[in-house]
């Protein structure tokens, strides 16, 4: 789901599970609603007043599992988001003042989830959610050492595909943007985090913390798959830089994650 500006909150713009806000948020939010909030219909909401066999199925899903705030638009109070790729339209060709009220009725219906007695998976077994999350991108924005082609992000993955070029690939990232200072994760200093290395085809990857002016605090070196180094956070301030490069002869992948050992 997505809201507009009046229903956006400006702090904290987003929270848990979300990583990042719009970079306007700040500005343009005066609402109450944080982008990654839960949102829901309660159970006392009145099912049988929405008459839309279509819609009727979108409020029965928002009563049962609810949908998060994903982002920000413009014009719209709030857009509901199905089926990717259907092409479904819930009008058709031309304006339904009916669908309209429901939908408006559904709005008005929504509340967010602040708190919850427990969690159930698809399977209904109660579970508690970790804590301890990665806090490692692989995303980029990537540079290739030597100008060339570089590896491409894949998000089922979550790491980085080398091409099969016959060539070794080296390839960095210093923009900071490889990990978010998340409002709920930022990291402690003097806190103990872990990182481990996943790769394949020889490919390796090298993690440093270093500040505005470049200088570094923390240097893990070439790491293959399967590595596994411990630090301490330094002070505030300093940022990662991750290089990472293929075999020699290219292809393979290579991915990290970045977990604190005690929780702050």
């Amino acid at each position: 789901m997505s809201m507009t500006f009046n229903a956006l909150a400006a702090d904290p713009a987003y929270t848990y599970p979300a990583t990042a806000a719009d970079i306007n948020a700040a500005k343009l939010n005066h609402g109450t609603i944080p982008e990654g909030a839960l949102v829901m219909l309660p159970a006392t909401f009145d099912l049988a007043a929405i008459k839309n066999p279509a819609l009727q199925k979108v409020a029965r899903t928002l009563q049962s599992y609810g949908a998060y705030i994903v982002d920000a638009n413009e014009g719209t109070p709030y857009a509901i988001y199905v089926e990717i790729g259907s092409k479904f339209s819930l009008m058709g060709d031309k304006w339904d003042n009916e669908i309209a009220a429901e939908l408006d009725r559904i709005r008005g219906g929504l509340r967010r989830v602040v708190s919850v007695s427990q969690w159930v998976d698809g399977n209904g077994a109660v579970f508690t959610p970790p804590r301890n999350l990665n806090l490692l991108s692989m995303r980029g924005p990537w540079s290739a050492a030597d100008g060339g082609a570089t590896g491409a992000f894949e998000t089922w993955e979550q790491a980085v595909v080398f091409p099969a070029n016959g060539r070794k690939v080296v390839q960095s990232n210093t923009s900071g943007r490889s990990m978010q200072e998340i409002n709920w994760a930022v990291p402690q200093p003097g806190v103990t985090y872990r990182l481990k290395v996943r790769g394949s085809n020889g490919a390796t990857l090298r993690f440093e913390l270093a500040d505005a002016a470049g200088r570094k605090a923390y240097d893990s070196g070439v790491l293959a798959n399967g590595a596994t180094m411990d630090f301490k956070w330094p002070a505030s301030g300093f940022k990662p830089w991750l290089t990472v490069a293929s075999g020699e002869r290219g292809g393979g992948q290579v991915s990290a994650t970045l977990t604190a050992i005690e929780l702050p």
